[in-house]
């Protein structure tokens, strides 16, 4: 996420995050948000709540209270889409010090950030989190 979103969603402004394409997630699934450049860090833990997907003026409808992005911003993301998904969640946990790009490469030397989504399997996504809480 780019650090401008992070900001809102850590100050609880924006409680939905839009997509042009539905990644592969469900209501009660848990999201890390990792916050772009300059921040470069694995910086909090979230839970999804519920997944739309609609024609634009119907999204719309649905996620202008928890976008925090005018119509027009809306319209520009979407530009070049006919509809659109909305993520709606809850239960943000900001971690108190956020894991670096150099922390995470250092306990996986592979590691590059997502462009987008990174799908960690149910049995990795524990291991995650528990070397995750051991560097906190």
């Amino acid at each position: 996420v780019r650090q401008k979103y992070a900001n809102k969603i850590f100050s609880g402004t924006k409680t939905v995050e839009l997509r042009k394409n539905r990644p592969r997630v469900t209501k009660g699934d848990t999201i890390l948000v990792y916050v772009t450049s300059p921040v470069k860090a694995l910086s909090a833990i979230l839970i999804v709540d519920e997944v739309v997907t609609a024609e634009l003026s119907e999204l719309w409808a649905w996620v202008k209270k928890g976008a925090d992005v005018t119509e027009e911003e809306y319209y520009d993301y979407f530009s070049d889409a006919t509809s659109g998904c909305g993520i709606f969640f809850s239960d943000v946990q900001i971690f108190p010090s956020p894991l670096s790009l150099k922390a995470l490469k250092e306990m996986w030397p592979n590691f590059h950030p997502p462009q987008g989504y990174y799908y960690l399997p149910s049995n990795l996504y524990y291991q995650v989190l528990q070397k995750i809480c051991q560097y906190l």
